[in-house]
């Protein structure tokens, strides 16, 4: 956008130029303002051209991580394991909680499971998540393997989620901007090649 003039300055050349001055003494900058007003819809160009040129390289650089993401999440929704376990956490917790405005819960919030820690035993010497633990063990051998199912949940833990969506936000932010951007170039002109390739890139995003 620094490379167009404003209002001002387009007024302030051609007033010079209406008033009778010359072309010639007018400096390069001048001229190159007047060789490019005549481009129509020059903002919304630029616009969409910068989209083009920076958008596939923002979505190269964060793509692993929203694919880390995208599997994690695919597989904790698929782990039959980590499900049953989920399970097993709500059976004992609507067991403690019994006879309770709190007991016979048909779920929780996952950010409770940080509090099992929490609800510790008579002697204080256990609390309620190893007791699950051991549980498990003993019970069901194979739902305790359920860390095999989520082995990308630790390093997907380690990316820094509000900087991603961060940078979500700005492309689907830009894509909307360009977007309606185009609706400012003249549709009635079939030989507008220039949004035609954009607009067939943004159909692409």
């Amino acid at each position: 956008q620094n490379f167009i003039p404003t209002e001002e300055e387009l007024q302030e050349i051609n007033g010079y130029i209406k008033g009778g001055g010359d072309k010639v003494l007018l400096a390069k900058v001048d001229h190159y303002f007047l060789m490019i007003e005549t481009i129509p819809n020059l903002a919304e160009r630029l616009k969409a051209f910068g989209f083009k040129l920076y958008s596939p390289i923002k979505m190269a650089e964060i793509k692993p991580d929203v694919d880390l993401m995208l599997n994690v999440s695919k597989k904790v929704q698929e782990s039959k394991r980590f499900l049953k376990l989920m399970e097993v956490v709500l059976c004992m917790g609507n067991f403690l909680n019994g006879g309770t405005a709190r007991g016979d819960c048909p779920g929780f919030k996952v950010d409770g499971l940080l509090k099992l820690a929490d609800t510790k035993t008579a002697d204080n010497k256990s609390h309620l998540l190893m007791y699950i633990a051991r549980l498990v063990e003993a019970k069901f051998p194979d739902v305790a393997k359920w860390v095999e199912d989520l082995a990308d949940v630790e390093k997907a833990s380690r990316l820094a989620l509000p900087q991603l969506q961060g940078d979500m936000g700005v492309i689907k932010k830009d894509l909307g901007l360009v977007d309606k951007s185009l609706g400012s170039l003249n549709r009635r002109d079939t030989t507008n090649l220039f949004k035609e390739k954009i607009e067939d890139y943004v159909g692409k995003g």
